[in-house]
């Protein structure tokens, strides 16, 4: 688990917010990639002329279109790892009991102004939809919080279920050529999606992506889900949506931030946290190696064999025999100093006649 505090400190360092702005800009100068970019649509005006919200046939799902073609709305924000769970899944989870309740998930947090920008434009999208539906039908969201009360900074949190109910077939295809080894290590999800049980979707899969050197040439590679850990500098492709909570009671809406694609860009602040977990760990064996050693011991018990009880015994006979001697000196002396005050008085009576 990364310490948050230190983090926090890491990423507010000079040569980490320029790595983080970098990146920002790089995007926003894209002519491809500046229309997706979360942080562009910190404008309410903006939101209402780019989006539209349609719900699907089943009513399950409220989801954000682009207005020009309909399609679904997925963007972009950079950041760094605060924390994840990320594929794959393990054997212990092929029994677990919900499997509807398992999420891969990612948190970001930034130190820039785009990156504000980007926590701003996604509470505004929350009241977009918040706007579609009657009063109260949306429950409350707020973005989540990294770190102490004191000192706790917006983050950006986005997950997506491992699979689906075999229902959602209808609204996305079955994705499961997609799903790579890498993703499924055990087999659990193929195993869960193969009994029938649950589906794979278009929806489920993530496409998680990083740069690599080849032949000379940087490209955009597939990548193993367990490379991205704590400090990563990322690219987060994002969609946001109200899905109906089945309930007995009155009909409401989640409002979800659903996790679409991870880039890793930049592995610089974790290395910095893994130096740091080094040095504070060398320095703390150095420590160890120079404290003098002190050994505590408890006293021994003191245990009474029959030998001791013997001693024992002598011991208190001979302490009887002495404390009689020692009386029968005192007897005697008392005895001696009585006979011999009465013959000083025979003297001196006699001295007299």
């Amino acid at each position: 688990m990364c310490d948050v505090v230190e983090l926090v400190r890491v990423i507010s360092e000079q040569r980490c917010v320029e790595a983080e702005d970098e990146f920002e800009k790089a995007r926003m100068n894209s002519s491809e990639r500046q229309k997706v970019q979360l942080s562009a649509y910190d404008d309410d005006e903006k939101i209402e002329s780019s989006f539209i919200i349609r719900r699907t046939p089943d009513q399950k799902y409220s989801l954000l279109l682009w207005r020009d073609s309909e399609r679904e709305v997925v963007l972009d924000v950079q950041g760094f790892i605060s924390q994840s769970m990320l594929p794959p899944l393990t054997s212990r989870h092929s029994s677990w009991r919900n499997p509807l309740s398992l999420k891969q998930n990612t948190t970001l947090l930034g130190t820039t102004a785009k990156f504000s920008s980007a926590c701003a434009a996604l509470e505004r999208l929350y009241r977009h939809f918040e706007q579609s539906f009657g009063k109260d039908q949306l429950k409350k969201w707020a973005l989540p919080s990294v770190g102490s009360t004191d000192s706790a900074m917006p983050a950006i949190m986005s997950a997506t279920r491992f699979v689906s109910p075999t229902s959602d077939l209808h609204l996305w295809p079955s994705a499961l050529p997609l799903l790579t080894d890498a993703m499924d290590v055990d087999g659990v999800v193929k195993t869960w999606v193969g009994e029938g049980r649950m589906a794979f979707t278009d929806d489920n899969y993530v496409r998680y992506t990083e740069m690599k050197f080849d032949n000379g040439h940087l490209h955009r590679t597939i990548t193993d889900p367990s490379y991205f850990r704590a400090g990563h500098l990322v690219e987060m492709g994002l969609s946001v949506r109200a899905v109906e909570n089945r309930s007995h009671g009155p009909v409401q809406h989640s409002f979800l931030v659903h996790l679409d694609s991870l880039f890793l860009h930049n592995r610089l602040v974790s290395k910095i946290l893994s130096d740091n977990a080094a040095l504070r760990t060398s320095l703390a064996s150095h420590q160890a190696s120079v404290l003098p050693k002190t050994t505590q011991s408890m006293p021994k018990k003191r245990r009474v064999e029959e030998g001791d009880m013997y001693d024992f015994q002598n011991v208190t006979v001979t302490n009887k025999l002495s404390h009689l001697s020692i009386s029968s000196v005192d007897d005697s002396k008392e005895k001696h100093e009585h006979v011999s005050e009465a013959m000083a008085k025979s003297v001196e009576n006699i001295g007299t006649d």
